[in-house]
């Protein structure tokens, strides 16, 4: 990094730090919310005020996304914050928070603006557009969000009442589809809260920022962005969970399909773009270097190739289609794969990704603008026609011109004609992925490019279809004079659109260096990349003519494909994500049914086998189930039973008193010794400043120790042997205190000098583990179980340290024996993934002994939810599955 480069990096610190309060944001939300309100409460009594009401409240949300534009250029974060229940709603808005919520209010003024008419022949109006202001209000909190848990609470308000939406015409076709919507947003949400609370096990504390580095922790890490990225890709479209949206999207009406697909789904987006850019980038600094972009580089990677995936197969599974909705619901997840495929390149690229982001943030725009655009001129063509069948329409440019103006300009822009927006975005993903392939020279990068050509030659043929079959060519059926150009209102939200499509693609430079270079600026990024590509690349020969080959693709695919009618033929059914997701659930669920079989066959075999024997059956069984309900209790939530959960609390209790203990005896040590020399008041306060910090630090571990040994007392059942002399021990523990306030006193002078003193510390912690042995002195207290192994009696085993002999032993049954070596095995699966902790719990940010121990606590919690929410999220999937096959 160059001097002036780093200048600047330490300057972005100090803006990304700084939010200028202001009282924007939240009401930019709180509008759409009130207008809802009024909306249903004057629909029914008066209609014409109700629709001059909807699109007076759309049109001040965007009035007042503008007024927001000149406080964020001048203060780069404004925010503020709201109190809400136990904790607190927080909105902050930077450049790339202000661009999404520019172009949904936008387009949402548009859609609002052409559903005035579109929906005199619906039913339900209020209901649609009360529905309509509350998913705008979501949207925009989800975009303008301070924090992880404000933009997790919009973020599932808005999937959720979304819902009615996809709903509204309430077909047979609509519940299915709206159902397969609701379920896979609750999935969504899952993996969202799980990745959420994986991100404060990492030592985060929810803002919007990039999470501590530490070592050992890549394995969580990569788990967080997984579930992060699955939980927003769900709403973004992303492959393979995009199956929702080509149901979804087509049973809406028009303006909700151009709600849904141009603006809704880039929600998923803006939380993929925060979780690569933000939470999983390093943190801004003056010496940052390139090894620093390692895991990010990686994500982007992953990220990159799932959008080729997404982009290639929704272009492909577009174009066998004949529902002009369904074409386009198909689009929105092949133009996602674009914007991932952008984000990705820009990730794996580190500092030099500004052209990724710039590119695949544009290309959200632009997506927003002309899908918008194209769903709101199809449904002026079902308007009029009432028909989606591409291959039964034609003809309609001559009786409806200005739609099919619109319609044609959309098709432009999804398309990559110059002068038309797509145009600029496409050639920015196309560089960054050019880009990344050169800059690490990874020869499959060169694949990618090949599949970024091949997919903007399958959209350049669809839409070259859908505009040939049904504004061109021979008309397929006679029309009636009901089929004419549309109301003037549904006119104008389209012409709104188009142009804006023809703006942005004639003068990128409106967004590129209004709002892009500042907020790369602000990351510490190279944004000179976007200057460069306004002042040598926008309109070159060389971009121009890579737009040769794609839409020569496009031309020879549209004849071959309507020469040998390839467009009527059907994929196999195994070429489809659903019928993978159908076929590995009926097999979840002949695997249960065969467990369930055996289960009972055992049982019954059990049962008369106790029978002979004499033994009371139900008194055994019952027994037996007891055991396996506590088992499988214990496996998935860690919680054991009250009277255990009691003695867990009591031993967390008497050993917090000791390591508060260990910690004041430390610091009494230091302090007399330093007493007994004369040294200035502000070297004697730097003093026990870093004997503090070190004592916490090692009474921490070995508190963390001891309790782990509680928990393994706990879950192997032997709670009851050594509650009664469990205090006695812990009172033997004092002599642990001396090693370390020896510890203390010898590194405390050398911390203070500037000596890397961790290795004396983590000797002098594992030396202090070692010699005191709290397994062994819990273990003295277990008493013998009758069955022992041959020669070993069980206090000897246990007085060796070797508790794990006790539970082999032959008093044990033998479902006993395997399900607490399941329990084990699991317990060490789970811990080898989540053992990490956050180095910065210790650092001397927080002098208050309290405060340390109550933040680790939190993240220890963390941790250990986030394990049993993906739990919960995995038998859910399960769950779902079976659904889907009994449906």
């Amino acid at each position: 990094m160059d001097a002036g480069h780093a200048a600047h990096a330490v300057e972005s610190i100090v803006e990304e730090l700084h939010v200028a309060y202001s009282v924007l944001p939240p009401l930019v939300v709180a509008v759409p919310l009130i207008g809802a309100l009024l909306v249903l409460a004057t629909g029914k009594r008066w209609p014409r005020l109700r629709n001059a009401l909807v699109v007076g409240v759309t049109g001040l949300t965007l009035l007042l996304v503008v007024v927001m534009i000149g406080p964020v250029v001048a203060e780069h974060r404004i925010g503020a914050q709201l109190p809400a229940l136990l904790g607190q709603i927080t909105f902050t808005v930077d450049a790339f928070g202000l661009l999404f919520a520019l172009f949904t209010t936008f387009v949402w003024f548009a859609s609002t603006l052409y559903s005035l008419d579109y929906l005199k022949h619906e039913h339900a109006h209020d209901r649609y557009h009360a529905t309509s202001l509350i998913v705008l209000a979501a949207n925009l909190g989800v975009v303008l969000a301070g924090d992880l848990v404000t933009l997790y609470l919009f973020f599932e308000a808005l999937g959720l009442v979304a819902f009615l939406l996809v709903i509204h015409t309430e077909t047979d076709e609509a519940k299915r589809a709206s159902m397969k919507y609701w379920w896979m947003t609750i999935v969504g949400g899952f993996a969202l809260l799980a990745g959420i609370m994986l991100t404060f096990a990492l030592g985060g504390t929810g803002a919007l920022r990039p999470l501590p580095a530490s070592e050992g922790a890549e394995a969580l890490r990569w788990a967080a962005s997984a579930l992060l990225i699955l939980g927003f890709g769900v709403k973004a479209g992303m492959l393979p969970v995009h199956v929702w949206l080509p149901d979804a999207h087509p049973v809406a009406p028009s303006p909700a399909s151009a709600l849904l697909s141009g603006v809704m789904i880039k929600a998923g987006a803006y939380g993929i773009f925060r979780t690569l850019f933000v939470l999983m980038r390093p943190e801004i600094s003056a010496s940052l270097e390139e090894s620093a972009w390692h895991f990010s580089s990686q994500l982007g990677l992953v990220v990159l190739w799932t959008g080729m995936a997404t982009m290639l197969i929704g272009v492909l599974l577009a174009l066998g289609q004949s529902n002009a909705k369904r074409m386009l619901a198909y689009h929105s997840v092949s133009q996602m794969g674009f914007i991932l495929a952008g984000l990705g390149a820009a990730a794996y690229l580190g500092t030099h990704g500004a052209m990724g982001i710039g590119g695949a943030l544009y290309h959200v725009v632009n997506h927003a603008i002309f899908k918008g655009a194209l769903f709101l001129g199809v449904g002026a063509v079902f308007y009029r026609t009432a028909e989606l069948d591409m291959y039964k329409l034609g003809g309609l440019w001559k009786r409806m011109p200005l739609t099919f103006l619109f319609t044609l300009i959309a098709a432009f822009g999804i398309t990559g004609v110059p002068l038309f927006n797509g145009f600029v975005s496409k050639c920015m993903i196309h560089h960054a992925i050019v880009e990344a392939g050169e800059l690490h020279e990874l020869a499959s990068l060169g694949v990618a490019e090949w599949i970024f050509i091949i997919t903007c030659g399958g959209t350049a043929c669809s839409f070259i279809k859908l505009i040939g079959f049904v504004f061109l060519g021979k008309a397929k059926q006679e029309y009636g004079p009901e089929v004419r150009e549309v109301p003037l209102r549904m006119l104008l939200g389209m012409g709104m659109l188009s142009g804006a499509i023809v703006v942005l693609g004639v003068a990128p430079q409106l967004l590129l260096r209004g709002l892009f270079v500042p907020g790369l600026e602000s990351w510490g990024l190279h944004a000179t990349l976007l200057e460069k590509y306004l002042e040598t690349m926008f309109l070159s020969a060389a971009d121009l003519q890579s737009l040769i080959i794609p839409f020569v693709l496009g031309a020879l695919i549209f004849i071959v494909g309507k020469r040998f009618g390839l467009f009527h033929l059907h994929a196999p059914a195994w070429f489809g994500v659903d019928y993978w997701y159908c076929r590995a659930a009926h097999g979840l669920i002949s695997a249960c049914a065969f467990i369930d079989e055996w289960y009972e066959h055992g049982r019954s075999s059990l049962s008369r086998w106790l029978s002979r024997t004499g033994v009371a059956y139900a008194a055994a069984w019952v027994r037996l189930d007891r055991q396996r309900h506590r088992f499988v209790t214990t496996l998935l939530t860690g919680a054991p039973g009250p009277r255990n959960q009691r003695f867990v609390q009591h031993a967390y209790v008497e050993l917090e008193r000791e390591r508060q203990a260990t910690v004041r005896q430390a610091i009494d040590a230091l302090t007399r010794d330093l007493d007994a020399g004369d040294r200035p008041t502000g070297e004697r306060e730097a003093l026990i400043d870093a004997g503090r910090h070190v004592a916490l630090y090692m009474s921490g571990r070995v508190f963390t120790e001891r309790m782990g040994v509680v928990s393994d007392i706990v879950r192997f059942g032997l709670a009851e042997e050594i509650r009664e002399g469990f205090d006695s021990v812990v009172e033997g523990l004092v002599s642990s205190r001396e090693e370390v306030a020896e510890t203390v006193l010898h590194v405390a002078p050398k911390r203070v000098a500037g000596q890397d003193v961790n290795r004396e510390i983590s000797a002098g912690v594992n030396r202090l583990i070692g010699q005191e042995r709290f397994d062994r002195r819990l273990a003295t207290l277990v008493p013998p179980r009758g069955g022992h192994l041959p020669g070993a009696d069980p206090r000897t085993a246990a007085s060796t340290g070797a508790l794990a002999h006790l539970y082999r032993s032959e008093g044990l049954s033998r479902l006993e024996r395997f399900a607490r070596w399941l329990s084990e095995i699991t317990r060490l699966a789970v811990e080898s993934v989540t053992q990490e902790r956050a180095s910065w719990a210790f650092e001397n940010r927080f002098d208050e002994a309290s405060v340390v121990s109550t933040r680790v606590a939190i993240q220890r919690y963390a941790r250990d939810m986030s394990f049993n929410v993906a739990v919960i999220f995995v038998v859910l999937l399960a769950f779902l599955g079976a659904l889907a096959v009994r449906a």
